[in-house]
């Protein structure tokens, strides 16, 4: 059977951060259920926008590794209901691998807890059910990354006449930051402008004309001319 149960937790650069051993508990043979000390938790983070394992559960059994009786089976019983992360076992250890497999979102939820059971492939012995002490809690922490403003919408079209005046108004470009829980402020410039036609304000994002446009002009194709703004937060 299996019996006491452990973690490691990963960061994404799959350095070990945390691994917490439980005591030895009391053997008996032939399938006895899966031992956990009791209020057992694990702790794991996890970048935002990152997938992939975030801790290793691990079971030490002394059945038989090749049989039903000493290969482990995990499973979320709770705390995941938008399916967010999965639990495998690894065939060449038996470990529980946790991954993420929905990049998880800072702003939306910074924590999670996961309740997680383990068992064998072959039933236990008669009499012997699985318990609270079959069970072990993940608290995943989601830390905080630095994303970029977006762009909306995106790509932005306008129509002008060529030949306009110098100075006129193009478009009004609007960018927004996902970090909704820092203060930050945006700012515009512009990428690739081919003719040095158009001007941004930096701060509105106003788009105006700083040169004479050409309908004729070689960086104009199918009637349409292309220029790349982009917007950084502080």
């Amino acid at each position: 059977g299996i019996g006491a149960l452990s973690a490691a937790g990963q960061e994404p650069s799959g350095h070990i951060t945390q691994n917490t051993a439980v005591p030895p508990t009391a053997w008996l043979p032939h399938m006895i259920k899966p031992n956990l000390t009791a209020c057992v938790s694990f702790e794991a983070n996890v970048y935002e926008g990152s997938t992939g394992v975030v801790v290793n559960l691990t079971v030490d059994d002394r059945d038989d590794p090749d049989t039903g009786a000493g290969r482990a089976i995990y499973s979320i019983i709770n705390g995941d209901p938008t399916l967010s992360f999965e639990i495998q076992t690894n065939p060449d250890n038996n470990e529980g691998m946790l991954s993420v497999i929905k990049p998880l979102d800072y702003e939306a939820e910074r924590f999670h807890a996961l309740l997680i059971k383990v068992e064998n492939e072959d039933p236990l012995v008669p009499d012997v059910g699985y318990g609270p002490s079959s069970t072990a809690t993940v608290r995943v922490t989601v830390l905080d990354i630095n994303e970029g403003p977006v762009f909306f919408p995106d790509p932005l079209t306008v129509n002008k006449m060529e030949n306009i005046p110098l100075g006129s108004f193009v478009a009004s470009l609007n960018a927004t930051d996902p970090d909704i829980l820092q203060a930050q402020s945006i700012r515009y410039a512009v990428l690739r402008d081919p003719a040095g036609w158009l001007s941004v304000s930096p701060v509105t994002g106003t788009v105006n004309t700083s040169g004479s446009l050409d309908r004729e002009s070689p960086y104009v194709h199918d009637n349409k001319y292309t220029a790349v703004f982009i917007a950084t937060d502080n």
